[in-house]
């Protein structure tokens, strides 16, 4: 992936945690997106939930480099996820997405096409990578 898509995405990101509530309010949006969202959510930690999410999204955006934790850290989401574990069904990653860049275009003001479309790409590259995992059978740890 581009280099330049990378960083706008990047200072996109640090645009967005300049808002205090940047987080609360995408989980305000994702929980109200679908009546299925927020039963999954019931017995959530939400300061443990809001730091998962903030080091999910640099990940997300360290990923296309290839970055080996990343990659690490999206096979775990990857495994966690799947049909046999969480079973967050491919196309709520779509709703996910959705409601993180309103969020995005709420909390950064220069957050015009070019920005969102970056945005858009880096995203799905993880979200497929995650959805490509979803009927893959993981054995428990536990």
């Amino acid at each position: 992936m581009d280099k330049d898509i990378i960083d706008k995405v990047r200072v996109s990101y640090g645009k967005c945690l300049q808002d205090p509530h940047f987080i609360d309010k995408f989980y305000d949006r994702f929980l109200a997106s679908s009546p299925e969202i927020k039963p999954r959510f019931s017995n959530t930690d939400y300061a443990k939930q809001k730091q998962i999410l903030g080091h999910a999204i640099n990940m997300l955006v360290m990923f296309p480099k290839g970055n080996r934790i990343a990659v690490n850290v999206l096979e775990r989401v990857r495994e966690t996820h799947s049909s046999s574990q969480l079973n967050i069904r491919p196309e709520l990653y779509q709703l996910w997405k959705r409601c993180l860049m309103e969020t995005v275009r709420e909390c950064d003001p220069t957050a015009a096409t070019e920005i969102l479309l970056a945005w858009d790409a880096i995203l799905q590259l993880g979200i497929d990578f995650i959805v490509r995992g979803y009927k893959k059978k993981y054995q428990s740890a536990y």
